[in-house]
C-alpha cells in the first residue's frame, strides 16, 4: 500500500506527456544552437593564457573540490530527479554518462574558447583575445548564453512545486540581489576588485562567489544530512543543520581564499572542515517513524 502511494505521488508530479515531448524537442534546438557556436570558434582557436598559479600542486586541491561538489550537488537538482524518472537503469546510465562525458563537456570547453574575449573588454591581463573577437561576443556568444540561459531557466520553474504565497518574499529577494549585483559590475570604480592577493572582474567575482554554493554549500548539506554513511542519513534534523551551517560558516574564509585569491591550498583544510563536520551530524540517533494502520 506505501509503495502504491508512492508511485502514485510520483506519477502525478510528473508533467504531462505533451510537455515533455516539447521540452525534448527544445533541448535539442538549444544543444543545437550551441553546437554551431561551438564550431564556429573552433574555426579560430584563440585561448588566453591568465594569472600563473605560484604552486601547480594546489591544483589537486581545487580538483578535489570540484569531485566533491559534482558528485553530491544533482541529488538537490529536481530536473535530474525528473531525468532519472523518466529513463529506465540503462537508459539512465547512457544519458547521464553522454550528457556530462559529451555535452556538458563540450559547453565547458566553449566557455574556455570565448573567455578570453570576456576578459578582453578590460583588457585586466592584456589578453589578445578569445575565438571569437568583440562581434562574435556580441553575436555568436550572446546567442548561446541567452538558449541555455532560458532553457535552463524553464525546465527549473517546470520541475519546481507550485509556488506558494510564503514563497513570494524569497523570490523578491533573490531577484533584488541579482540586480544589484549586475548594477555592481557597471559602476565607475567597482569594475575591478583589487584584494589582497588577486585583482579580478567584479564581475567575476560575484560568479566565484555564486559557484561557492555548487562547491560548498549544497554539496556541504548533501554530505552532511543526506548522505547513508553505513547508517540511514540523519536528515535535516536540528543537530545535523547546526553540523552543517557551522561547517559552512568555519569553511567558507578559506573557500575565498582558494576561489578568490586564488590561494587553492586553503581548499584542503576547507574540505576538511566539511568532511569533518558530518561526524557531528552522526552522533543523532536515527529513530525511524512508524505509521500504523489500522485493518477493519
Amino acid at each position: 500500500m506505501v509503495n502504491s502511494l508512492h508511485r502514485n505521488r510520483l506519477g502525478s508530479s510528473l508533467l504531462p506527456s505533451r510537455k515533455k515531448k516539447i521540452d525534448l524537442i527544445l533541448s535539442w534546438l538549444v544543444l543545437a544552437v550551441s553546437l554551431v557556436v561551438l564550431a564556429r570558434g573552433l574555426t579560430h582557436i584563440q585561448i588566453p593564457q591568465g594569472p600563473i598559479l605560484e604552486n601547480h600542486h594546489d591544483l589537486n586541491w581545487l580538483t578535489l573540490v570540484c569531485i566533491f561538489g559534482f558528485i553530491l550537488c544533482p541529488y538537490l537538482d529536481l530536473t535530474f530527479h525528473r531525468a532519472r524518472q523518466a529513463t529506465t537503469p540503462a537508459g539512465a546510465k547512457l544519458a547521464f554518462g553522454l550528457g556530462f562525458g559529451v555535452f556538458f563537456l563540450s559547453m565547458i570547453f566553449l566557455t574556455l574558447l570565448y573567455v578570453g574575449d570576456v576578459i578582453g573588454i578590460k583588457d585586466m591581463f592584456r589578453s589578445k583575445g578569445g575565438s571569437f573577437g568583440l562581434m562574435g561576443l556580441r553575436t555568436w556568444v550572446a546567442l548561446h548564453i541567452a538558449v541555455q540561459s532560458g532553457f535552463t531557466w524553464m525546465v527549473h520553474l517546470r520541475a519546481l512545486p507550485k509556488i506558494k504565497k510564503s514563497d513570494v518574499p524569497i523570490w523578491i529577494v533573490a531577484t533584488l540581489l541579482a540586480v544589484t549585483m549586475g548594477i555592481l559590475v557597471w559602476i565607475p570604480g567597482l569594475e575591478i576588485y583589487n584584494g589582497p592577493y588577486a585583482k579580478l572582474l567584479t564581475g567575476e567575482v560575484i560568479y566565484r562567489a555564486f559557484m561557492a554554493f555548487y562547491g560548498l554549500v549544497f554539496p556541504a548539506y548533501v554530505w552532511v544530512c543526506m548522505v547513508p554513511l553505513g547508517r540511514p542519513a540523519p536528515g535535516p534534523v536540528p543537530r545535523s543543520l547546526i553540523a552543517w551551517g557551522t561547517g559552512v560558516l568555519i569553511a567558507a574564509p578559506m573557500f575565498w581564499m582558494g576561489f578568490i585569491e586564488g590561494k587553492m591550498g586553503w581548499l584542503g583544510p576547507g574540505l576538511g572542515v566539511v568532511l569533518v563536520s558530518r561526524l557531528a551530524a552522526g552522533l543523532v540517533k536515527y529513530r525511524p517513524r512508524f505509521i500504523s494502520i489500522s485493518v477493519s
